[in-house]
């Protein structure tokens, strides 16, 4: 075994042990769920540098699993598990997972190696992200079922207007079109100049928005 790895992995266990949060009073095995004795005996397992044996107890409890506590409990140690047996990638998309759950989750850097630290970081940075992208399509999706808004678009000295990749007609003069809540894409296109332009353009329910363009 290797000596690092096995003193790695008896800080960790009794950092989980001196850092976790809200632990209840230990339970008696027979007051213990299935999962919880299935987590318990990975954690013994990764104790004494079993990695591979860990991660298939921690695997085993995710099916026995009720409980947002359990599921990021097993993420979490899923997590340290692969970091330990040489799986990044697959140390950092459960940590995305316990992100999934649990955003704000914090460790104390002292207790882990900066490798373990970095995958941490860059997977709660990540889900972020990805929270963030999931937020704005949800709200887009549901601005474009709720209404209308207007635009009334003007170019100088004349274009063709396409409006998300649909030609529309040649201005002047100004069009005044309706279009569903969202983001839409309008483009001018002046052929005999050989040009083209395009912005992106916020439409909100009932509102007349104006966009101009002049080709220089």
């Amino acid at each position: 075994m290797n000596t690092s790895k096995h003193i790695f992995s008896i800080i960790i266990f009794a950092s989980l042990c001196l850092v976790s949060l809200g632990v209840l009073p230990q339970k008696t095995n027979a007051a213990q769920s299935k999962a919880e004795q299935l987590i318990k005996a990975g954690k013994e397992l990764y104790e004494t540098g079993e990695y591979k044996e860990a991660i298939i107890q921690f695997l085993e409890a995710l099916t026995e699993a009720r409980s947002d506590k359990d599921f990021t409990e097993i993420y979490f140690n899923l997590s340290l598990a692969y970091y330990a047996d040489g799986q990044a990638d697959k140390a950092k998309n459960y940590l995305k997972k316990l992100f999934g759950i649990e955003p704000e989750r914090a460790i104390d850097e002292r207790y882990f190696p900066l490798g373990y630290v970095g995958i941490f970081n860059r997977a709660k940075q990540e889900a972020k992200i990805e929270r963030e992208e999931k937020r704005k399509k949800e709200e887009e999706a549901k601005a474009q079922e709720t209404g209308t808004g207007w635009l009334v678009i003007k170019a100088f000295p004349y274009a063709e207007i396409e409006i998300d990749g649909r030609i529309i007609r040649e201005v002047p003069p100004p069009l005044k079109v309706g279009l569903k809540v969202g983001k839409h894409t309008i483009t001018f296109v002046a052929t005999r100049l050989n040009k083209r332009h395009a912005m992106e353009v916020t439409v909100a329910k009932g509102e007349t928005k104006e966009i101009n363009h002049k080709f220089e």
